[in-house]
């Protein structure tokens, strides 16, 4: 969830165009494929949507 709260603070705060780098392997690939889904117009989703959308992924059910 750590990575989640990043990605969310930085899709409030920072545009699609930004000076972040990523370092790893797994972070470039990820990067690639946000900068892709912004570019396409798709609408990021905050930490309560990701949440609805787990919960949905797994028939219901919701962490507390």
């Amino acid at each position: 969830m750590e990575f989640v709260e990043v990605l969310k603070s930085e899709s409030e705060t920072t545009p699609p165009e930004s000076d972040f780098v990523p370092q790893i392997p797994l972070a470039k690939k990820l990067w690639s494929i946000r900068q892709r889904a912004i570019a396409a117009g798709l609408q990021l989703l905050n930490e309560d949507e990701i949440g609805l959308e787990l919960a949905a992924r797994r028939g219901g059910f919701r962490e507390s």
